[in-house]
């Protein structure tokens, strides 16, 4: 695969990724923040606890779908394979 081709898929991707992030992150904390002030009576403390980490998951989840392609890319440009012609006799 040619570099060029492989950083315009890489470019293309990540702008998919950050739309689909825009796009969904505003639903989700609408949702957590509905969650949160529900009259839950004494659930109320496990919700308060837990929702602060699903909202960290979430961020978590995109931000290593857009980070592990990048790591790949870079791994990928940078791989060669090894010299191996000062071992010949």
């Amino acid at each position: 695969m040619q570099i060029v081709k492989a950083g315009a898929i890489l470019i293309i991707y990540l702008f998919i990724v950050l739309i689909a992030f825009f796009t969904i992150s505003t639903p989700f904390d609408e949702i957590m923040s509905g969650v949160e002030d529900a009259d839950t009576g004494a659930a109320e403390p496990y919700i308060a606890e837990h929702s602060g980490w699903y909202r960290i998951l979430f961020n978590m989840f995109f931000a290593m779908f857009g980070i592990a392609p990048m790591v790949w890319f870079v791994v990928w440009v940078f791989h060669r394979e090894p010299d191996w012609g000062y071992r010949r006799y």
